[in-house]
């Protein structure tokens, strides 16, 4: 055993080189990069605890309180790039596109979701009873809540991709849009599925006041998120006025995006949404800004690599047994959502044929959001009868759509000619 004190640094090195395996690995096999860092997440969450270096509890106390923090932290400096890649100029010909597939492709999934699983989920399980609910109601209140997680899309992998292929054009410009849209998306739909599931399983003396305040504050917050990253964008253009050269350029942007994602958890807004407004904000006040946003990029790969590991090391398996049917179920039904409803978004948003056809496939992956929106729905006292299987299907499935989704997202960006690796010449 790797003794105690050492252990961490230890980890630390051993993700990074299980890492570079992992990407050099999926790369031969003609996969992207975060597919084997994931994949090299799941054999070290398996290979340290066999191999007696470290314990299965120590392992568990490294990924989720020593190192804890990486997620948050990288999810934070994804989001302002996502808004540091949509320059008003490059996006007014593609906005009214990226609206309409953003909302599309949300309450596509949510619809696909919920109607699946109300016409199957009667005929494979029997759901426990709830004092004085109709079994027809907690049947509806459970699907309409996973029809509400089918919605949110996992930008980090997406984004990854899009870098490492350095992907570029009308299809990536959009998709790009549209995850950095989705958190907003998904929220509104989780809130107001979470709203309507309360008051189906709750008396009306119960649900009287809660009812507005759930459909109220979200969107306060959302507001309160909008005006923060739109502060910090312009405080951080007022700093970058001093920064010299490319080191400090690095250093103190770091700062402000950590400082901008810290500030809104502490306020219980979404790091997300203000980062995403604060780098949206940053690139339109100046096009020499860019120079912030390729700062970045020397750091990016370090980032993602420890966060994609840990993102599989995060990954619980054993919830895989209770998946069966519905956990089937909610797969297809997101994909045929996600897919369906760009499909509907891109034709009334006048986008190309080569947006409506592949954007879908990139918007695959699941983790961060979908699983903090099960966990908060799993703490409601209302839903405590089918807490354990709602939450283990949608994090059994985030294991699948993690690992799934980075592929289709190349696949798409190839076959649409916008990846680097791409000949310009090649069929549409």
């Amino acid at each position: 055993m790797i003794p105690a004190g050492a252990d961490l640094i230890f980890f630390v090195g051993i993700i990074l080189t299980i890492a570079y395996i992992g990407g050099r690995l999926s790369n031969r096999l003609k996969f992207p990069e975060v597919t084997g860092y994931i994949l090299a997440g799941i054999l070290l969450k398996f290979l340290l605890p066999a191999c007696k270096m470290i314990s299965v509890e120590r392992l568990h106390a490294l990924i989720r309180e020593d190192l804890g923090e990486i997620p948050e932290m990288t999810l934070a400096l994804i989001a302002f790039v996502i808004g540091g890649s949509l320059p008003i100029e490059r996006v007014k010909r593609l906005g009214r596109g990226i609206a309409w597939i953003g909302l599309f492709e949300g309450f596509g999934a949510f619809l696909c979701v919920t109607l699946l699983i109300l016409v199957f989920a009667p005929l494979v399980w029997n759901m426990p009873s709830i004092e004085g609910v109709s079994h027809l109601k907690a049947i509806v209140a459970f699907a309409i809540l996973l029809g509400a997680f089918s919605a949110a899309t996992a930008p980090a992998a997406t984004v990854a991709v899009i870098r490492e292929l350095r992907a570029r054009g009308d299809l990536t410009t959009t998709l790009l849009g549209v995850v950095g849209l989705d958190d907003a998306v998904a929220l509104v739909i989780f809130t107001f599925a979470n709203a309507i599931a309360v008051s189906l399983l709750a008396s009306a003396s119960q649900m009287a006041g809660g009812l507005l305040s759930m459909l109220v504050l979200p969107l306060i917050k959302i507001l309160g998120a909008a005006i923060l990253g739109i502060a910090m964008g312009f405080l951080m253009r007022f700093g970058a006025k001093f920064f010299r050269n490319k080191r400090e350029t690095i250093v103190g942007g770091l700062g402000f995006i950590f400082l901008s994602g810290g500030t809104a958890m502490a306020f219980g807004l979404s790091p997300l949404f203000t980062n995403m407004l604060a780098g949206f904000t940053l690139i339109n006040l100046s096009s020499r800004n860019i120079q912030f946003f390729r700062s970045l990029e020397d750091i990016e790969s370090l980032i993602y690599a420890m966060f994609f590991t840990l993102a599989g090391a995060h990954l619980e398996f054993e919830n895989l047994g209770m998946l069966s049917v519905l956990g089937a179920i909610y797969v297809v039904g997101r994909i045929l959502g996600k897919v369906g409803g760009v499909r509907v978004g891109a034709k009334l948003g006048h986008s190309s044929k080569l947006v409506a056809k592949y954007l879908g496939l990139g918007l695959l992956p699941q983790a961060g959001v979908a699983i903090g929106l099960v966990l908060i729905a799993a703490d409601e006292p209302a839903f405590q009868s089918f807490a354990p299987i709602m939450t283990s299907i949608v994090l059994g499935t985030v294991a699948i759509n993690e690992i799934i989704g980075p592929p289709f997202t190349a696949y798409g960006l190839k076959k649409a000619g916008e990846a680097s690796t791409t000949k310009r010449g090649a069929k549409r």
